[in-house]
């Protein structure tokens, strides 16, 4: 997005492209998981796809502009309409759900616990700490700093 915005361009169908790969994504892996597919494998796997789907739409959205000189509003308006179309077709019109638990827990951990002299732990939550005294260090870590 920030070379379209560099180049004084628009694309319309960023949002609809991430919509349609997210649901991409969550489908694969919610299937690979039902066929007792390890996470371990179905993740990257569903990653992988929904990586193939922007490259592949970003690749249509460039050409189109590029070499048959659709002006980029109208291109990527017609492929916001595409990809969200294509959201809606694979979906169901319904939310992908039943995923395994550890999706859940992508994004919303921290790549270091520290608590000085007490404990360190990398990628997950040390033993025996409630998520309420992590949030009270994580307070007490941001109050010192302000």
């Amino acid at each position: 997005m920030t070379f379209v915005i560099i180049s004084g361009g628009i694309d319309l169908s960023v949002g609809f492209t991430m919509g349609l790969s997210a649901v991409v994504m969550a489908s694969i892996t919610r299937e690979l998981t039902l066929m007792s597919v390890s996470p371990s494998f179905s993740i990257p796997l569903a990653i992988f796809a929904a990586l193939l789907i922007g490259i592949f739409i970003g690749l249509v959205n460039g050409y189109l502009v590029a070499f048959l000189k659709v002006p980029p509003f109208i291109a990527t308006l017609g492929m916001y309409g595409i990809a969200h179309g294509a959201a809606l077709i694979w979906s169901g019109g319904f939310p992908v759900g039943n995923l395994p638990d550890i999706v859940a827990s992508l994004g919303n951990r921290y790549i270091i616990y520290y608590l000085p002299q007490e404990w360190i732990s990398f990628f997950s939550m040390p033993d025996n700490v409630a998520h309420s005294e992590l949030r009270n260090v994580v307070r007490q870590f941001l109050d010192s700093r302000i």
